[in-house]
């Protein structure tokens, strides 16, 4: 009998998971540039600063790799009118009008925080219907080795 609630339970969930924009259907762009860390006033001690973050805060100063992406839609369906973008501490990055060939621009930061979850690592661009229902969605993760992934295929490292 657990057998059966277990399964349906789990029929349920994968039937109503939102699919994955298909990827001719949307075109990522990886602006990666270097950039100083702006410097931090060094008068003050925080006691619960690791040694990592300490370092960090202390190289202000020296260019850093630095990730800029940019999102644009190549086919939108009728339904698909507005996109929204949040990244996994559940902060709105984005939300605008969907349009064709658009360049939506998300700024990630520095990759050594990305890689350390010192800042975000994964962001969800949701597409949203006019009736406010998420119709699909592009999930993209920066894992802790610096794999890029995109809908859960890797397309490099950083």
């Amino acid at each position: 009998m657990n057998f059966i609630a277990l399964t349906t339970a789990l029929l349920v969930f994968l039937l109503s998971a939102l699919p994955f924009k298909p990827a001719e259907e949307f075109k990522l762009e990886i602006e990666y540039k270097f950039k100083a860390r702006p410097m931090v006033e060094n008068s003050f001690i925080n006691l619960t600063e690791t040694q990592l973050e300490k370092e960090k805060r202390a190289a202000g100063g020296n260019p850093l790799p630095y990730l800029i992406i940019h999102v644009s839609f190549l086919q939108l369906s009728d339904k698909e009118v507005k996109v929204r973008c949040i990244d996994n501490t559940n902060k709105n990055r984005l939300s605008r009008k969907a349009e064709l060939n658009r360049k939506y621009t998300i700024d990630l930061g520095f990759t050594d925080d990305i890689k350390d979850r010192v800042t975000p690592h994964e962001y969800t661009f949701f597409l949203i219907s006019d009736d406010k229902e998420e119709t699909s969605r592009i999930v993209l993760l920066i894992e802790p080795d610096g794999s890029f992934m995109v809908n859960g295929s890797r397309r490099g490292k950083f």
